[in-house]
């Protein structure tokens, strides 16, 4: 868990990996977090949601090609229980 923790801080912290800055992490609304797909060029790729996060993503300008979706598989098999992550892909 620490381990987790740690590795993840490395990411939140570094200024180049988040848009809007260290700051953000903390201040974004889910809601405006996977925008950046959707922005030409890509500021970012890769966005970790629930499967209800296409409700919030632009009405306009949505290029269906360039964009997929795809469940993480669980993690332990036990865990199979406890649903699946999705996960949206800018390319």
């Amino acid at each position: 868990m620490v381990n987790a923790i740690e590795t993840f801080g490395k990411f939140a912290k570094n200024n180049d990996y988040v848009e809007g800055g260290s700051r953000a992490v903390g201040a974004t609304d889910f809601r405006d977090s996977p925008k950046g797909m959707f922005t030409v060029p890509p500021k970012c790729y890769m966005h970790p949601q629930a499967s209800f996060i296409p409700a919030f993503f632009p009405k306009r300008g949505f290029k269906s090609e360039r964009r997929d979706f795809f469940y993480f598989p669980a993690f332990q098999a036990k865990a199979a229980n406890w649903g699946t992550r999705f996960l949206g892909e800018a390319r």
